[in-house]
């Protein structure tokens, strides 16, 4: 029973500050969001020979991020070429948009979140 007011004391604290900070709120938003798009190459290398126990263990792989950031424009640059070469074939272009529109939605304000 005192979980649960607790809870919901977080909750409704939670959602007054979203409403009082809603500039903030879209600021983080968006930077959550694109961090979410950067993949990640090394994750499973990181994954296993991190050892987590250190004090500030993320601190160590930091300087991969120039290399996670060349690897993720390679990927979206051929996703982008595959795209163009969709539209070049004329079926069905407005189905092809609305799953683009879809799905660029869906990783942006769905995935933002996750980071």
């Amino acid at each position: 029973m005192i979980k649960k007011k607790i809870f919901e004391y977080q909750h409704k604290y939670f959602i007054d500050s979203l409403k009082n900070n809603y500039g903030t709120l879209i600021y983080i938003h968006l930077k959550k969001s694109f961090e979410a798009q950067i993949l990640n190459p090394f994750f499973v290398n990181n994954a296993y020979k991190t050892d987590k126990s250190v004090k500030n263990y993320w601190e160590k792989n930091f300087y991969l991020y120039k290399y996670k950031i060349i690897y993720s424009l390679i990927i979206y640059s051929i996703c982008l070429y595959g795209l163009i070469k969709i539209f070049k074939k004329k079926i069905s272009k407005i189905i092809n948009f609305i799953i683009l529109i879809f799905d660029l939605s869906y990783r942006h304000i769905g995935l933002g979140w996750m980071e």
